[in-house]
Formats: C-alpha cells, structure tokens, sequence
C-alpha cells in the first residue's frame, strides 16, 4: 500500500539550508503530524541532489527493529547491503 504523504515545502524549505552545517536540527510536534514525513521528504530531496541512498539513515522509533536504541550509546552500527540495512548491535 502506499503511502499519502502531503508536501511540506514550506517546513523542508527552511530546514535545507542547514543541512551538512554543525548545528543540531530538532523537529519537535505532537504525535501523527507528519515529523517523520517531512524526515522522508528532506531524504528524497538530498538523493535528487545527488546524496547516495547508503549515506542516509531513518531510524523508526514504532519499529521494534530499533526498540534496543534509547541513547546514542545503544545506536548500533548500521551497513547497507544493497538497498537493505544490516543491523548490528553491541559491537
């Protein structure tokens, strides 16, 4: 099934300008508005400019896939194998 995402040029418009810069970038909202949409859309835009899809990393906090992740200590050592990634915890 895909996904209905709505565009949000505006919100992706002001955030681009400091991506690849050393400053922190927080999107913060209730549940269900659309953070992680706009994450996506923010991907698909870098991979348009040339931003290969192995530099890219999403991580879904609803996925149990992740559910070991609560601090930076827990984040694991990540490979992409094609288009898949390969998870690797506590190495």
């Amino acid at each position: 099934m895909k996904r209905l995402e709505y565009s949000r040029n505006m919100y992706i418009d002001r955030l681009m300008p400091f991506i690849g810069k050393p400053v922190i970038k927080i999107i913060t909202g209730m549940r269900r508005v659309g953070k992680s949409c706009i994450l996506r859309q923010i991907a698909n835009r870098l991979r348009a400019k040339g931003v290969r899809v192995a530099n890219t990393l999403f991580i879904d906090k609803e996925s149990l896939e992740w559910e070991p992740v609560a601090t930076y200590r827990g984040m694991p050592i990540c490979f992409r194998t094609g288009e898949r990634w390969i998870v690797k915890y506590g190495l």
